[in-house]
């Protein structure tokens, strides 16, 4: 279907199966009254097609099915009308021309522009076509019903369609602010990276995963260095210039599969899946701390800055995730105490101990 479709393919199997039916139980009401054997035998044939049509769209309800399926139904449709107003002649002036205006709406809500026209199109001049050719037959009344039929059936449908046109838009319109606010509730409004509450989803997913291979995820906390004198140095617009600059390279420096997120100020996290050893960790955060250590260009400015990684592991944790962050934190604290530009990875054997930052050194990796 068409962009501009405002019922959907459900609604409108329902609906068409609403108006073949009912239009099936009227013919039937109308077989009972004296009519030519011509017109019997075509209202029984248009019976049986509405019927059975009925009963195929009911059966095969949601699955796939494009325009052309209810272009095609409706056409027959049309045509069985058409034929069953030129046998009634006279008779059918009024009964056959309402059930085509009753077609309209749908036609125009669901069909693309082009089944629209054409459709139009059959009604219109086949209609009208019978009720001019009655005219030439010595019957005057015909004339101000084919007005009316045309006038009718034009409004109707650009009315429709003007409707749809505006609520599909409005739909449009509110999917769009919806994934607008999702994504504002997921990531980072200054570098567009995943914010803590999309970080702890990735986490989650990634350690799922490793209940199936017997591979690990690494979490790697960075803290730039220094970050706070380019604030003071150069302005808060030079400062988050810095870290879209960051997250940026962070990015590029990563698989495509691994998670990047920043929690604020000048932290970022990066989760590494598919871990088969922690040198592997301790080497994508050594790659992550060069492409840091390269200078910067920020506006006019060439700012060099460097950042203290901790690593820490998250496999078998699926319950205590949360304590793979502060594990990283506390490795990072670790890190920045020996200097900038420093890695430390979590020791279990320390988890007891206060935040180390008020420590000594440890050993360097």
């Amino acid at each position: 279907m068409g962009p501009d479709v405002a019922v959907r393919r459900e609604q409108a199997d329902l609906l068409l199966i609403v108006l073949l039916l009912v239009t099936a139980l009227v013919q039937a009401m109308v077989m009972a009254l004296p009519a030519p054997a011509t017109f019997d035998v075509a209202e029984a044939a248009s019976i049986l097609f509405r019927v059975g049509a009925a009963i195929w769209l009911l059966t095969t309800r949601g699955h796939a099915r494009g325009p052309r399926t209810f272009g095609a139904i409706l056409t027959l449709d049309v045509l069985m009308f058409l034929i069953s107003f030129a046998l009634l002649g006279r008779a059918g002036n009024a009964g056959a021309p309402l059930a085509l205006v009753s077609r309209v709406p749908f036609i125009f809500a669901v069909l693309p522009l082009r089944q629209i026209q054409f459709l139009t199109a059959l009604i219109l001049i086949g209609c009208d076509g019978i009720l001019f050719w009655q005219i030439s037959q010595g019957n005057p009344y015909p004339i101000g019903l084919a007005l009316l039929f045309t006038t009718v059936v034009l409004v109707t449908g650009y009315t429709v369609r003007a409707l749809t046109s505006s609520l599909a838009a409005s739909a449009r319109g509110a999917r769009e602010l919806a994934a607008k606010l999702e994504h504002a509730a997921l990531h980072d409004p200054l570098t567009g990276l995943p914010n803590r509450a999309l970080y702890a989803d990735r986490l989650e997913n990634a350690v799922a995963h490793t209940k199936r291979t017997s591979r690990d995820v690494a979490v790697l906390l960075i803290d730039l260095d220094r970050f706070k004198d380019v604030n003071d140095t150069h302005g808060h617009p030079t400062g988050d210039a810095l870290l879209t600059a960051v997250a940026a390279r962070l990015r590029a420096a990563v698989r495509a599969g691994d998670t990047v997120a920043r929690f604020g100020g000048d932290e970022f996290v990066v989760i590494v899946d598919d871990i088969t050893a922690t040198t592997d960790a301790l080497d994508v955060a050594r790659h992550l701390r060069d492409a840091l250590a390269r200078p910067f260009a920020i506006g006019n400015l060439q700012i060099r800055s460097s950042a203290s990684i901790g690593v820490a592991f998250a496999r078998h944790r699926t319950h205590e995730l949360g304590k793979v962050l502060r594990e990283a934190d506390i490795a990072m604290y670790r890190a920045k105490a020996q200097g900038p530009g420093r890695l430390e990875m979590f020791d279990p054997a320390t988890s007891a101990l206060p935040p180390p930052a008020l420590e000594g050194p440890s050993a360097q990796i």
